[in-house]
């Protein structure tokens, strides 16, 4: 795992026809083919005792690199690529240029998704093709006597990919789900646990171990998007004085994306169960719908249908009477099984409802769009801009003043997470297109994560505006320079892309904002040539002003500050995960010439200080990054360079990023970082 196998092919083409006219043609194409990526289990939870009482393995963590899996991750790539730019000097002031491009990309990933040895996942396979096609026209030059630098441009384009998606069950899923819910007996007899139970009260007793959690169920489905994009810019360089000089720069900007979440095969009918409608038991759910006959599935299909907004209206309000197994009202505290609203007799609260909040239910039902409701588009124009005042203070030192306003078109989610939007939640529902998968054979489902109001929003992320503010410095001096920049940037509507265990949640948080200092500096002694030192660093202050609704570790101190266990909580004004409130690098090269050339060797050390890797792995998982990588080399007179390089000389060990396990309810895994690596590498110029 986490090995290295690729190589590319590039080669450009130069001709000059005429003396104004220059052209370039640029062709490459590369391939991958590895085995991505090998995870640790930093946090193991109660899912842990079900995998060994399978005899499963888990990754043992702590950095030794000894991955559990049950088939090689497959994860290949080609990519081929072809621009063709012209530049035609109209004048001895102004050159138009066009280059337009061409690119393919596939890829196939099949990838161990449990990490374990049992084959809790089966197929876990994405393929992804994308062509793209990029025109762009510049038209440059200088005017005024040379007092003003002006660009004016044009820039299409046009995007094709589609997406072949497949997650489905291995042979060890039941057996495994069995054990977490009901514990060891359920390896005794399989016939009694609380899955058969249900299947058997919904289905009839033939469906009795043959409907849950089966081989090859699961989820499939194709995806394609086409994303337009069209851009005028032009930016102007005033020369006000020899000194002083304004930028200004503006851009219209439109995006047109068009969507389709289509084919999608569910044979996944645990996770299309509504478990508040079910109840904490079955005596209970019958004695709260008075009586109904619930082995007759489209009596239930049509009570689940009549309820859920009343369900989700009573959650809402919290009004409740306690139960006992039977569904009869109780005041015995040793007797209550459950709790039932006053106003709809429909249950509040169940044991059922644990599994859904132990991740028992991945791979829910889908909502296929285009529908009535949803059509797969989105449309996005702004207008971006920069503003920047420039003076040279000295012939040497430059300070500067700059604001500008970026801008990010709306994003798709194109995974087995996309839910639709939470304004489009009960229109779907009412035009019978809510989740209609079959899978259940009912032509609408509402499971438990829409019952409870937490199936939504996860479409696409809207917009996202960036204003960033800074004042700077640039400086040489006689044995180096340095660059120095304050800043100050707000996004507006950040989204946030939120790996949950078997998909991505793509949201908006309100506002995300960061302050601080940037510096880099080279220093070249004079006692000393051939020396260089390189040493940069960045401070900065970042944290969420906005964000009501995140995706946070269930059961953690942040999900509760709200009383309500859902694994979502409100974390405006907290700092933003993953962001080091410190980095830097220091390093230096030293070169000395010889007979057939030049030599040199060169050391950096990356460091970031500590910080909590994402909002949804317990804060414990932190990430403190101190690496050591050192090159030594020589650059001889024929062209042959040669180059004996390491990294993470010191064995530095972090994680790079982190997720809720897959199927297993409180175990979290990161990826580690590259361990100690050496490498030579030899290249002929020509």
């Amino acid at each position: 795992f986490n090995d290295r196998d690729r190589w590319a092919i590039q080669g450009q083409l130069l001709a000059q026809p005429t003396d104004n006219l220059e052209l370039r043609l640029i062709v490459d194409y590369d391939e991958i083919d590895e085995q991505c990526c090998g995870t640790d289990l930093v946090i193991s939870g109660d899912a842990s005792a079900a995998i060994a009482a399978l005899g499963g393995l888990e990754s043992t963590g702590d950095f030794d690199y000894d991955i559990a899996t049950d088939f090689a991750n497959e994860n290949a790539v080609e990519n081929f690529g072809a621009s063709f730019q012209a530049d035609w000097d109209i004048n001895a002031n102004t050159t138009l240029s066009s280059i337009t491009a061409f690119r393919t990309y596939d890829d196939f990933i099949n990838y161990e998704g449990d990490f374990t040895t049992l084959a809790l996942l089966g197929d876990n396979v994405r393929g992804l093709e994308g062509e793209t096609f990029t025109q762009e026209l510049r038209l440059q030059g200088t005017t005024f006597s040379d007092r003003v630098n002006y660009l004016l441009g044009a820039f299409y384009y046009d995007e094709e990919l589609d997406i072949a998606d497949s997650r489905l069950y291995g042979s060890d899923a039941r057996a495994y789900v069995d054990l977490a819910i009901d514990g060891p007996a359920a390896l005794f007899d399989p016939s009694s646990t609380t899955l058969a139970g249900l299947e058997g009260a919904l289905f009839g007793p033939s469906a009795v171990g043959n409907t849950f959690y089966q081989e090859g169920g699961g989820t499939s489905f194709n995806a394609e998007q086409s994303d337009t994009q069209f851009q005028l810019f032009t930016q102007v360089d005033f020369n006000i004085t020899d000194k002083l000089v304004f930028t200004g720069g503006v851009a219209y900007f439109q995006a047109d994306k068009e969507v389709e979440f289509l084919d999608i095969t569910q044979t996944n009918p645990f996770s299309d169960l509504n478990l508040v409608e079910i109840g904490f038991n079955l005596n209970a759910q019958a004695a709260a719908l008075g009586g109904a006959d619930l082995t007759d599935a489209a009596t239930l299909a049509a009570l689940t249908e009549a309820s859920t907004t009343r369900v989700s209206e009573a959650l809402a309000a919290g009004g409740s009477i306690p139960v006992d197994g039977d569904g009869n009202p109780t005041a015995d505290p040793d007797a209550i099984a459950g709790t039932i609203d006053a106003v709809t007799g429909l249950p509040t609260s169940n044991a059922l409802l644990e599994l859904f909040f132990e991740g028992l239910q991945p791979l829910g039902s889908l909502t296929p769009f285009p529908n009535s409701v949803e059509d797969g588009k989105t449309t996005d124009t702004d207008w971006p801009y920069t503003l920047r005042l420039a003076y040279d203070a000295t012939d040497r030192t430059n300070v500067y003043v700059s604001y500008s306003r970026g801008f990010k078109a709306s994003s798709w989610n194109l995974t087995p997470d996309t839910r639709p939007n939470a304004r489009d939640f009960d229109l779907l529902r009412a035009s019978g297109e809510l989740a209609s998968d079959n899978a259940l054979g009912q032509p609408t489902i509402v499971n438990t994560a829409e019952a409870l109001g937490l199936g939504s929003n996860q479409r696409f992320a809207n917009p996202e505006i960036t204003k960033t503010f800074e004042i700077g410095l640039k400086t040489q001096f006689q044995w180096g320079q340095l660059n120095l920049a304050l800043f100050d940037q707000s996004v507006e509507d950040f989204q946030a892309s939120i790996f949950q265990g078997t998909g991505f949640a793509v949201i908006n948080a309100g506002e995300q904002s960061s302050q601080g200092i940037e510096f880099d500096t080279i220093i070249q002694p004079p006692m000393i040539p051939g020396l260089t030192f390189n040493i940069s660093g960045l401070w900065i202050d970042a944290e969420y002003d906005e964000f009501v609704r995140a995706p946070v570790v269930r059961g953690g101190d942040r999900d509760l500050e709200d009383g309500v266990e859902d694994g979502f909580a409100d974390i405006s004004g907290q700092e933003v995960a993953g962001i080091a409130p410190f980095s830097g690098s220091f390093g230096f090269d030293y070169r000395r010439d010889f007979a057939m050339g030049e030599a040199f060797l060169r050391m950096d050390y990356q460091y970031e200080s500590n910080v909590r890797l994402l909002e949804n792995v317990p804060a414990s998982v932190e990430r403190e990054v101190g690496t050591l990588n050192a090159s030594v080399g020589a650059n001889f007179d024929n062209g042959v360079e040669l180059l004996v390089w390491g990294r993470n000389l010191n064995e530095d060990e972090y994680y790079t990023s982190g997720f809720p396990t897959t199927l297993q309810s409180g175990n979290f895994s990161a990826y580690p970082n590259q361990p100690r690596t050496y490498g030579v590498t030899v290249r002929k110029r020509f």
